[in-house]
């Protein structure tokens, strides 16, 4: 192997290191300070917890569905790794094959636990939007048995992404910045649940069937 070949193998190899680095960092940190719940819906709420407020929408936002200006507009703050955010995962994709008019948009909010395969998703489902395709990784991850480097790995090239820019941007510590800042907005917003739904004036935290989904959509079209 030439010597710039070992060197362009030592950084990769460098910055990989330093974003499971990263990783095992952000999982400690939000083990230690909070947990954002994840599956059925909270307990009846008391008098003084905080409703969640949708954080302001953003251009640069995975979306997909009508392109409308004034569709109305699902906004899931979810994980890929979640099993409830998973299960919502079949609904979602119900309610918009059946109202093409309905604009749903993805916000990371991976949810704390003992591994950081949640961030790990974050990453590569922005490394994978870099290149157009977050929809097409968002499926795999969602589907996926086992969150790795090397199953991630596996899902870019099944994809069709420039491999030396999906390795690029996944031993870059800018991706795993970026979703702790979403993480942080978030918390702001007082959303502590995932998955959580906006739909119109509406929010739903935790697991929503089809028909709760429908209902939330149709409520969202006689408001305008």
């Amino acid at each position: 192997m030439s010597a710039p070949r070992e060197r362009q193998v030592l950084y990769l190899l460098i910055g990989i290191f330093a974003v499971i680095v990263l990783l095992l960092g952000w999982q400690f940190y939000f083990r230690a300070t909070s947990f954002f719940p994840a599956g059925t819906r909270p307990a009846v709420a008391d008098k003084q917890t905080i409703k969640p407020l949708m954080p302001p929408l953003r251009d640069t936002d995975p979306a997909r569905g009508s392109s409308i200006e004034n569709a109305v507009t699902i906004v899931e703050f979810a994980d890929f790794t979640c099993v409830y955010c998973r299960a919502v995962e079949s609904e979602l994709v119900t309610v918009l094959n059946q109202n093409p008019e309905v604009k749903h948009i993805w916000r990371d909010m991976p949810v704390a636990s003992e591994t950081p395969d949640a961030m790990l998703a974050s990453v590569a489902g922005r490394c994978a939007k870099d290149q157009g395709k977050f929809w097409d990784m968002h499926d795999l991850l969602i589907q996926s048995n086992a969150i790795t480097l090397d199953s991630i790995t596996a899902m870019s090239k099944q994809i069709g992404l420039n491999q030396t820019a999906f390795s690029s941007c996944m031993s870059s510590s800018k991706p795993a910045m970026d979703v702790q800042g979403d993480i942080q907005i978030a918390r702001d917003h007082g959303i502590n649940s995932a998955p959580t739904l906006f739909i119109g004036n509406e929010v739903i935290e935790g697991y929503a069937s089809a028909s709760e989904i429908q209902w939330a959509v149709l409520r969202a079209k006689w408001a305008k």
